[in-house]
């Protein structure tokens, strides 16, 4: 079962260019619940996937739809 995002698509690899293919192993994939400013509800049901890489000393993260820091 492959994962739906709400931009309808993720990054090949990490901001530092480690693989986040299908197998690699260097990436988590969660979901965190969130009324940013970022979420559109009719979009992601008031949240975002959150897809970090885990490869040593890498603080790599992404989120879908972008998260939005409050003012």
């Amino acid at each position: 079962m492959a994962l739906v995002f709400a931009s309808g698509s993720r990054p090949d690899a990490c901001a530092y260019g480690h693989s986040w293919a299908p197998g690699s192993g260097n990436l988590i994939v969660s979901w965190f619940s969130c009324d940013c400013a970022g979420v559109l509800p009719e979009r992601s049901g008031y949240g975002h996937h959150r897809i970090r890489c885990i490869v040593p000393g890498c603080s790599s993260v992404w989120t879908d739809p972008p998260h939005v820091e409050a003012e």
